[in-house]
């Protein structure tokens, strides 16, 4: 694809530190430098994976997100995942952020996931 199609991209990564649980990848965010729009997916599968309180708690979480992002202006991606960086900790956290150019934000989302969030 020729480079004018290419975009930059901000890749980050959602992991999940529950007691007596291995680290998680629960979640990829791409945030599209050019439009300011952030892309996420977010595991759904929480039951086969933490204590039933702490699944029913981080079920809520992808839906929580999508409904902040959704009642920011277009291009307020940028100002969510900023939130999210200076909010989470402990239980939840972010990786650091990675540039990456890709060709279509959608299969880079799903492959990412694919890659990092399976069990």
């Amino acid at each position: 694809m020729p480079a004018e199609l290419r975009r930059t991209v901000q890749v980050v990564y959602l992991r999940v530190f529950l007691p007596d649980h291995p680290e998680r990848t629960a979640g990829v965010f791409v945030l599209d430098d050019a439009t300011g729009n952030l892309y996420f997916r977010i595991r759904e599968d929480w039951p086969e994976i933490a204590d039933p309180d702490d699944a029913e708690v981080l079920a809520e979480m992808g839906a929580d997100f999508r409904r902040r992002v959704e009642a920011l202006d277009d291009g307020g991606g940028a100002e969510f995942l900023a939130s999210l960086e200076d909010q989470l900790s402990n239980v939840v956290r972010l990786s650091e952020r990675e540039t990456v150019e890709i060709d279509d934000i959608h299969s880079t989302l799903d492959r990412l996931f694919e890659a990092h969030c399976r069990s």
